[in-house]
């Protein structure tokens, strides 16, 4: 489980996408680029947080088949709509050098949530996954502050104490 950064796509895995980076992506969208669409997508990701937690405490391995295609198809209709809602490029914006034209957040985000569809709902297949990876993240940001702060540990023995200490 990750957060779209690309250098994760190498690894020979099967691959998540962390709800929690999508539900900031959307509201930072709606709230400073007034794209409606956004909200109905961090709506729909926690309205699908909540069902498989209740399909997860009825004991199931994933999301029944009618249910997970009503939701699904309720995705792609948001991705339709922000996709509609996106402004056409016009040919005051053409840059005049070579290369890709350079997207909005709103256009990237919209091609991420089309291109890693599976990615994102995978956990509506598989209830073990968890919806967010923060759990993974809080469990190492320690130790990442630690390195930032010293730049390194000067020793196995530190780093032994250290992780000693911190568990």
């Amino acid at each position: 489980m990750h957060d779209r950064f690309s250098s994760y796509d190498q690894y020979p895995c099967q691959h998540s996408v962390c709800a929690a980076h999508l539900l900031r992506d959307c509201l930072y969208l709606h709230e400073h680029d007034q794209q409606g669409w956004a909200l109905e997508m961090h709506d729909l990701l926690l309205d699908l947080h909540t069902a498989t937690d209740e399909w997860r405490q009825r004991g199931a391995l994933g999301v029944p088949a009618i249910e997970r295609e009503e939701w699904v198809v309720r995705y792609f209709e948001i991705l339709a709509a922000g996709f509609a809602a996106q402004p056409p490029p016009t040919s005051e914006a053409v840059p005049k050098r070579r290369g890709r034209q350079k997207q909005s957040a709103a256009k990237n985000l919209l091609d991420d949530l089309l291109r890693r569809a599976d990615q994102v709902l995978a956990f509506l297949d598989d209830l073990s996954l968890p919806f967010t990876n923060n759990q993974a993240e809080r469990d190492v940001r320690m130790v990442k502050v630690q390195q930032k702060i010293a730049g390194t540990f000067r020793s196995e023995d530190g780093v032994t104490a250290f992780c000693r200490i911190r568990s």
